[in-house]
């Protein structure tokens, strides 16, 4: 369940940063290619439910997109 919480939040984050940058602003960024990615294969791994095996290396992409996030905050 927190899975798809946070795959949600993640989600509407690329969807909102599509929207208010633009698409050409937008992937012009490293990250926000990166980040782009790591939603969109979030999202097809939750419809795979046969169980593969790239969703653990998921999963740790997905803690790295966080810890760069927390590295990037200037108040933390």
């Amino acid at each position: 369940m927190c899975n798809t919480a946070f795959v949600g939040v993640f989600a509407l984050e690329a969807l909102l940063k599509l929207i208010g940058l633009g698409p050409t602003y937008y992937f012009y960024l490293d990250w926000n290619k990166f980040d782009f990615l790591v939603v969109v294969m979030s999202l097809v791994s939750m419809v795979d439910t046969g169980g593969g095996y790239g969703l653990t290396a998921l999963r740790i992409i997905r803690v790295a997109r966080l810890l760069r996030m927390i590295k990037s905050s200037k108040e933390l």
